[in-house]
Order: structure tokens, then C-alpha cells, then sequence
């Protein structure tokens, strides 16, 4: 069965067309990609900030093939590179402690754009 239409949640599952799926768990596809991919677990986050709640946690993959998490904690946005482990590193110093972090990445300019709903919108690269 094919699955190479991507996910639809608008639609009632019962008109959904062949290859789309109604949910897509521990998966993803890839930019530029119509394959249904596996995401590989991460056995250790370790602490972004002492003491704070994290709102937010996003992946980003650039063209160059690097690509890494970006968390929000308390006054700040942070990132680790992808894989098994790594230690998180403060990228931007925010004004307001961080809302719902978000993050988009548009390929046509190579960047993940970082929204939180209180402070003013980040851009991240390679």
C-alpha cells in the first residue's frame, strides 16, 4: 500500500485517497521527499535549563545535510545536534520567557523561522 500522499487531518478518514494518511506516528517525510520515513529515537535530551519547563521542541534539517532540535526554556532558545545525545546550547536570548515555540522551515531560503507567540520571530540556519 502506497503512502506517499502525506497526512491528512481535514478530512474525514473515510475520504481520504490512496497514499494518504489519516495519522502518522514516530514518522516523517522528509523535504523534497515522498517517502514515509522512520524517525530514530533520542536516548538522552539532557537539561536545557535548570528549573524550567520546556514549551517547545522542533527538528530542522537544512540542505547541507545538518540538521539539529530546537527547544524552548524559560528566557531562551536552544539547540543540540540530532542523533542519540548531545548537550543543548543557547542560540537567541529572548525578552519574554518563551511562549508555545513553534518552528518552520521554508525551503526556498534554507532557514527554520522560530515563533513563540510573545516574542518576536527568530531566524535559525545551518
Amino acid at each position: 500500500m502506497p503512502v506517499n500522499m502525506g497526512v491528512n487531518f481535514a478530512d474525514p478518514k473515510s475520504d481520504l485517497i490512496p497514499g494518504e494518511l489519516a495519522i502518522a506516528r514516530n514518522s516523517i517525510y522528509y523535504q523534497e521527499s515522498d517517502i514515509l520515513a522512520k524517525i530514530n529515537g533520542r536516548a538522552l535530551f539532557g537539561t536545557m535549563l535548570a528549573g524550567s519547563t520546556i514549551t517547545g521542541l522542533a527538528w530542522a534539517k537544512f540542505r547541507n545535510g545538518s540538521s539539529y532540535l530546537i527547544g524552548a526554556a524559560g528566557y531562551g532558545y536552544y539547540t543540540s545536534p540530532s542523533g542519540g545525545s548531545g548537550t543543548w546550547t543557547l542560540q537567541s536570548t529572548l525578552t519574554e520567557p518563551a511562549g508555545r515555540m513553534d518552528a518552520v522551515y521554508s525551503d526556498q531560503t534554507d532557514k527554520s523561522y522560530v515563533v513563540d507567540g510573545v516574542n518576536l520571530m527568530r531566524v535559525m540556519s545551518s
